[in-house]
């Protein structure tokens, strides 16, 4: 029987593909690509450039490859060998009507176009040309522009002196997945570029070309409503499509309501506000681009999940102790200013020059480091012993214990504070007390950065100290050493006044009828009982 059409042979081809994992065994190769590879996208991809692109496996291939031919049905299958043989690891830009090779600089008409792709995307595949067709052949990876350009950019550096052809581009498939690997982005570009929004030129990350140009159609550049949306846009981009190497044009590829359980499961909205913003601004974008081509529907679909699951989302949202959530409601009852958003710059400015560190068995800051930073914040211990711990300076630990689950330091050698700092401390005064004492009042917020009897502990002394100071002012002489320490941290964060008495301040008072108003079931001081 011989192959009656390109198809044919195509299918047959991509049969082969797909029993690599069965038909080839591979050594223990020393490559750590390889295993990078095997391990994100499964052992297909990787087992193909060993046997196809690495040429002291070409006789090894051939048997295998003529072994599998003859085992068929199909009399001329063998003269399939060359296209394989001469299939190659390339990036493509897609567009309506075929794609570029960017390596190689030329354009071909594909045959098989990707479902969940579209025209704009980039993607890293095997070409494969049969009968003067090319086809994308086995498992590819779609790439964002921003990713592309990155390993094209680095690729074309590293082969400025050679002339390229398909031979040293075949030779160079592991070059191109180490470029892949070693230009995802890191935390540090995942922060809030200032610049990037005040320009707007975020919008050219977040869209491909395609879909750039229709959103410049919505909103005019440089409008009001251009930036407004870039901003809501930005927040679900930066934190939950770039991470994941896709933009809006990826919507094929995006479950929105999986995303959206995992910005609001983690606090990356501030509040509940943001929330809807952001929401209804994707569905926006989504209605305008789907006047222009149909399967952008696909992403109204997803989204249609999202917003009936609104009110469960907002529950998953305000339970959140990671990221930024704070309860909105809380900023018109907060009066400013409070030496604690002082503190918080201090430490950071601390991070940058002194060497902090975290004990190996107990996860919290060394003596030496919590001396460091009490020194540098002026907090005196609870009391004075030979060896101090973190539990010495319950403020100082607080707000070192706060920043770490906030994801706003990271622990490696040294403490080192994330970039996500910087953004923190440029909200306003009142966004990060707001945020603070959405924290104070979690009681999960509590049993997650302390071990659980930390937390009875300091529960018994909070509820002590509270109600004491709900019956009437207290004089300095009524309180324990331990309770005058946290006097000094509440004072700092806003909850308690100092003055010739401890009293409660106008910010605590209206905090507590808040939260204890039988309008309001969020959060009931008996919770630290």
């Amino acid at each position: 029987m011989k192959f009656e059409n390109t198809i044919e042979k195509y299918n047959f081809l991509e049969t082969f593909y797909y029993i690599l994992d069965d038909f080839v065994q591979v050594n223990d190769t020393g490559n750590s690509i390889y295993y990078q590879i095997s391990d994100i996208f499964g052992p297909l991809l990787p087992k193909s450039l060993v046997l196809l692109d690495i040429q002291k496996n070409e006789s090894a291939f051939k048997e295998r490859f003529l072994y599998f031919a003859n085992m068929s049905l199909f009399d001329d299958a063998d003269v399939l060998l060359e296209s394989l043989t001469n299939s190659y690891i390339t990036v493509l830009e897609l567009f309506e009507k075929g794609a570029e090779d960017r390596l190689l600089g030329k354009s071909i008409k594909l045959s098989n176009f990707p479902e969940d792709v579209s025209p704009g995307e980039f993607l890293i595949c095997r070409v494969l040309e049969i009968d003067g067709e090319y086809f994308i052949y086995g498992d590819y990876i779609p790439m964002t522009f921003l990713h592309a350009e990155a390993v094209i950019d680095e690729f074309n550096r590293l082969h400025t002196l050679e002339t390229l052809d398909l031979k040293q581009l075949k030779h160079s498939s592991y070059d191109l997945f180490m470029l892949y690997f070693a230009s995802i982005l890191d935390e540090n570009l995942l922060s809030v570029d200032v610049d990037l929004f005040a320009t707007g030129a975020i919008s050219t990350l977040m869209f491909n070309s395609p879909e750039l140009s229709l959103y410049m159609q919505m909103s005019s550049f440089g409008s009001e409503k251009f930036f407004n949306s870039t901003e809501l846009l930005g927040i679900f981009y930066m934190r939950i499509l770039l991470p994941q190497n896709n933009n809006y044009s990826s919507f094929k590829r995006i479950n929105f309501y999986e995303c959206f359980t995992t910005a609001v499961e983690n606090g990356y909205f501030k509040n509940e506000s943001e929330l809807f913003a952001v929401l209804e601004t994707v569905i926006d974008v989504y209605k305008f681009f789907s006047r222009f081509r149909d399967d952008y529907k696909l992403a109204l679909s997803s989204l249609k999940e999202v917003k009936q699951n609104i009110f469960n989302l907002i529950r998953t949202l305000k339970k959140s102790t990671n990221g930024f959530y704070y309860d909105e409601n809380l900023l018109n009852l907060i009066e400013t200013p409070h030496r604690v958003v002082s503190d918080l710059e201090k430490i950071e400015e601390i991070l940058g020059i002194e060497s902090i560190v975290e004990s190996r068995t107990t996860a919290a800051l060394t003596s030496k480091s919590i001396q460091i930073l009490s020194d540098a914040l002026e907090v005196n211990p609870i009391k004075k012993v030979t060896n101090y711990t973190a539990y010495h300076f319950p403020y100082v630990d607080f707000l070192y214990r706060f920043l770490k689950l906030k994801g706003l330091v990271k622990v490696y050698d040294e403490v080192i504070p994330t970039t996500l700092l910087d953004h923190f401390l440029n909200f306003e005064e009142e966004e990060i007390l707001a945020l603070i004492y959405t924290s104070i009042f979690n009681v999960d917020f509590l049993n997650k950065i302390y071990p659980p009897i930390k937390v009875k502990e300091f529960s018994t002394i909070f509820n002590s100290l509270f109600k004491k100071l709900k019956v009437s002012e207290i004089n300095f002489d009524e309180l324990t050493q331990e309770e005058l320490h946290f006097v000094e941290g509440f004072s700092r964060i806003g909850l308690i006044d100092i003055d010739r008495v401890v009293k409660f301040s106008n910010t605590a008072m209206a905090i507590l009828n808040y939260y204890n108003s039988p309008t309001n079931n969020i959060v009931s001081l008996n919770d630290y009982r």
